[in-house]
């Protein structure tokens, strides 16, 4: 209990004798922005780090150097898929029509 009474005031004694200025509000803005592209330059050498090694592990584990380029390596995207699907879709489409209706005429009959 004595804990959070300690807590509440060290927040409410920061809190309602800060005083809002705009020049330190600009200064913790260009601060974040600062810290932001240090992140973010790390973030993207360890991603780096992360694909290389990545992609040597798997070329080592396959015995070939460019596997990511065959097709048995992959998962096709789904673009891919959904060409497949578009191709086969196409070759059924004259059909489709007299498909219904052969339908329409059965469903009547029961």
């Amino acid at each position: 209990m004595c804990s959070k009474i300690a807590e509440t005031w060290y927040l409410t004694y920061f809190t309602l004798n800060a005083v809002s200025k705009q020049s330190m509000l600009l200064a913790l803005y260009e601060f974040d922005v600062e810290l932001r592209k240090i992140f973010f330059s790390y973030c993207k050498r360890a991603e780096i780090q992360f694909r290389n090694n990545l992609a040597n592990a798997v070329s080592l584990k396959t015995n070939n150097p460019i596997f990511y380029i065959e097709e048995e390596y992959y998962t096709p995207t789904q673009g891919e898929n959904d060409k497949r699907k578009r191709e086969r879709n196409k070759k059924r489409f004259p059909d489709f029509l007299e498909n219904i209706k052969n339908a329409e005429k059965i469903s009547r009959k029961m």
